[in-house]
């Protein structure tokens, strides 16, 4: 059940008495004032996912950029920090209480407006009783009029007249905005008692959940104000600041958006502003005047001090592709990617060559002249300038010896292919499928995660799938086992795991819903991570590439051609289920070698297709789910529209597959599998049925390889089979007759042959297809 957050912050907020709250106060060293206005509460008892806790929590309102709040953060007495269940990280601070979330005086269109002749009256301008508009609300006595005659006086002039503000309500920018006004900056800080102590000193303040969390929500909510960050004190044994990490990465993003931002660390015997204002004296005034002496306010940098390479092309990916204190754009096997709601999408050269014109254009280069005086260049930019960067570009932003998934920027953490990245964070799978509570599964999205793969919807544990469900159930329901094995292998697509070395092959009549679950699996893993597959797409020069950075490839309706490189295209499908390294191509490109993919194969086809299996390898890696209920004249065309709503409720029955697959260690084998897999290996690897009709195994036999395996072409032409290499018979052979026989050199009738011993022909295969018994032959 989601939980509603304001409901349980006007509960919580009502058991907060002041003497409790001025407890608090004390023991935090900031003032009850300051803690009531950002309306903390008290929780006595928090029902987590393992029991109730009855240790009372401290609740903060953690708030989006319009003061809506979207999630509590939660203190103990001892001062444990989690969120409450079921919430989100939003930011911290004091709504104006002028402030009414969610009004708006006018929004443009008919329906805010009547006309004065309309309802018998004057316009309240002009005089005149024909065509101006009144603002709907309150004809009679209007707070804003559109006068199609009188423009003194008029805010603006519009399609349909004068606009006239009568009343200060009547005007959009005259509504209070969600921070108070001030003459000060607003102090950005980290947490609700740095923001509590800036409160004190008489700032506006607002606090972030942690050091880099919820920039967007800071940028909306400070845009057009005045800001000063302020950052911590906080240093690791390995050297990190992660307090100053914050502060730079919030200065980053509130510059281009706040008309005067400052970024501001406190003295370095002081850990944060709190401690600053309680220990060493700190006032509004001394504030400032520290902020107008040590307070960073970094400009463009337009004039760079020397020419080299590397540092354009340092300063090129900062001014342009910099967040939160990191690159947003990283290069891997000399391919571009940028980082984009938690993944990192492929960029052609041209998307970051066209931004380097433009910006190379406006900057100049400081150097020293032979007479030592100082001179301002322009860049000159040309082919060679753009190369030279480029390749500094590619050593300044690049990851060596990684393939995604992987973290990068110095960060380490658990298995990055334990890990799926949903639109609101990062999933991390062990921790789901044994039950750990939400807070501690699903980590904030970050671009030192590198992924080339994301789902776009959020992960909601509360989710339903009822359209979903049904539908299953009347595809599949005459076997449960095709139903586990589906939703096995729609878990195993969420992931980059590969390590299965499986493919599934959906068969069956026509309309029986091969194409609706290839549009399910479509939905789930979202269609920047599918592709869509063809023979010829395969076997191509760059087919590869179109597969790099997905979850699934589909091939629909699958026929093998009339001719047609179907050995090759085998080839390509053996490698990429049995993660094999493959080489990458794109067009004007070096090719990227030794590359490993992590989509998973679905193909779909009436029939089973007419590959020549003989090693037996498509065989051990076949999944096949029969759809044998066809559903033509019944079909439903708004299934494919419900599974997109759908799509959160989904991804959890998927997980609940891969929770299966896990425990099992295999994919569940239906018993039509089983039946289906061995009758097609039969119709598609002519050596077994030779082998079973013309060859018996005998202890002492002898039988030369070049008699066997003419006698095979023979059976082979009379019964209408493809041929194929002696090198691939003889593999063939080897792997469809027990462990004892074997191929060796041997004499016989005094030559050197090849030989397999322990098998014999028949006596009807020797004389049909060699002519006479073996003795009688020279």
């Amino acid at each position: 059940m989601a939980v509603n957050i304001e409901q349980l912050h006007e509960q919580y907020q009502q058991n907060a008495y002041t003497g409790m709250v001025a407890d608090l106060s004390a023991q935090l060293g900031v003032s009850v004032e300051s803690l009531q206005r950002l309306e903390l509460g008290w929780a006595p008892v928090v029902t987590f996912k393992k029991g109730p806790n009855y240790q009372g929590w401290w609740t903060i309102p953690e708030r989006n950029q319009h003061g809506e709040i979207v999630g509590l953060s939660l203190r103990s007495q001892s001062n444990q920090k989690v969120m409450y269940p079921g919430s989100n990280h939003g930011l911290i601070y004091a709504v104006n209480p002028d402030h009414t979330r969610g009004s708006v005086a006018y929004k443009h269109g008919a329906h805010n407006w009547v006309r004065t002749m309309d309802i018998s009256t004057d316009c309240p301008v002009c005089g005149k009783p024909d065509g101006c508009l009144l603002a709907a609300d309150n004809p009679e006595r209007p707070r804003a009029v559109i006068c199609i005659r009188v423009e003194k006086g008029a805010k603006r002039q519009t399609d349909f007249g004068y606009l006239h503000i009568l009343k200060k309500e009547g005007h959009i920018t005259q509504q209070a905005g969600i921070l108070p006004a001030s003459d000060l900056p607003v102090v950005i800080v980290e947490g609700m008692t740095d923001a509590a102590a800036a409160m004190d000193l008489g700032f506006i303040a607002v606090g972030r959940p942690s050091n880099i969390a919820c920039m967007g929500m800071l940028s909306a909510l400070l845009k057009g104000r005045k800001a000063v960050i302020i950052g911590e004190n906080d240093h690791k044994p390995d050297g990190s600041c992660p307090g100053e990490q914050g502060m730079i990465a919030a200065y980053q993003i509130l510059k281009s958006v706040c008309p005067v931002a400052h970024k501001l660390m406190p003295p370095e015997e002081m850990k944060d502003l709190r401690h600053w204002k309680n220990e060493g004296d700190l006032t509004a005034e001394k504030l400032v005047e520290y902020i107008s002496k040590f307070g960073e306010e970094q400009s463009e940098v337009l004039i760079l001090p020397d020419n080299r390479p590397q540092t354009i092309a340092r300063q090129f990916l900062m001014d342009q592709y910099r967040q939160y204190g990191r690159y947003t754009v990283r290069c891997l096997n000399k391919s571009w990617y940028q980082y984009v709601d938690g993944r990192y999408e492929f960029r052609d050269d041209n998307e970051l060559t066209n931004p380097l014109y433009n910006w190379a254009e406006n900057r100049s280069i400081q150097n020293m002249s032979k007479s030592g005086d100082m001179n301002i260049t322009p860049i000159h930019v040309d082919n060679r300038f753009i190369q030279n960067t480029q390749r500094a570009m590619e050593a300044e932003a690049a990851i060596i010896g990684h393939n995604a998934p992987c973290w990068i920027n110095g960060v380490t953490g658990a298995d990055p292919k334990e890990y799926i990245v949903f639109s609101n964070g990062q999933l991390h799978i062990p921790s789901y499928l044994r039950g750990d509570d939400l807070e501690n599964c699903l980590v904030p999205l970050t671009p030192d995660f590198f992924t080339l793969t994301a789902l776009p919807y959020p992960f909601d544990p509360t989710a339903e799938y009822p359209n979903f469900l049904k539908w299953v159930e009347s595809s599949l329901g005459d076997d449960p086992d095709k139903i586990r094995l589906i939703q096995e292998f729609m878990g195993y697509c969420m992931t980059c795991d590969t390590s299965l070395h499986k493919m599934l092959w959906m068969a069956g009549v026509t309309g029986g819903g091969k194409s609706i679950f290839s549009s399910a699996v479509r939905t789930l893993v979202g269609k920047k991570q599918h592709a869509a597959l063809d023979l010829d797409t395969l076997t191509s020069t760059f087919g590869m590439g179109d597969l790099e950075g997905t979850l699934v490839a589909t091939m629909a309706d699958f026929r093998l051609p009339k001719y047609g490189n179907t050995t090759g295209a085998l080839k390509r499908l053996l490698n990429i289920v049995g993660e094999d390294s493959v080489t990458i191509n794109r067009k004007y490109k070096d090719a990227q070698k030794d590359r490993k993919l992590t989509c998973k194969i679905i193909v779909s086809s009436n029939d089973m297709p007419q590959f020549n299996d003989a090693s037996g390898a498509l065989k051990r890696r076949l999944l096949i789910v029969e759809f044998a209920r066809s559903f033509v004249g019944r079909e439903d065309t708004t299934l494919r529209d419900k599974f997109k709503a759908e799509a959160p409720g989904i991804a959890l029955w998927a997980l609940e597959g891969l929770r299966c697959l896990r425990e099992q260690r295999d994919f569940t084998v239906p018993e039509s599998m089983r039946v289906s897999l061995e009758d097609w290996h039969k119709d598609n690897n002519p050596v077994t049925t030779f082998i079973e009709e013309c060859v018996r195994c005998n202890p002492s036999g002898v039988l030369e390889h070049k008699n066997l395996f003419a006698a095979f072409r023979l059976w082979a032409d009379e019964h209408g089979e493809d041929g194929m290499g002696m090198k691939l018979f003889k593999q063939a052979v080897l792997q469809r007759t027990p462990s004892d026989v074997r191929s060796v050199t041997t004499v016989i009738r005094g030559r050197k042959v090849r030989a397999y011993i322990g098998l014999e022909l028949t006596n009807w295969a020797e004389s049909e297809y060699l002519g006479k018994p073996a003795n009688q032959r020279n």
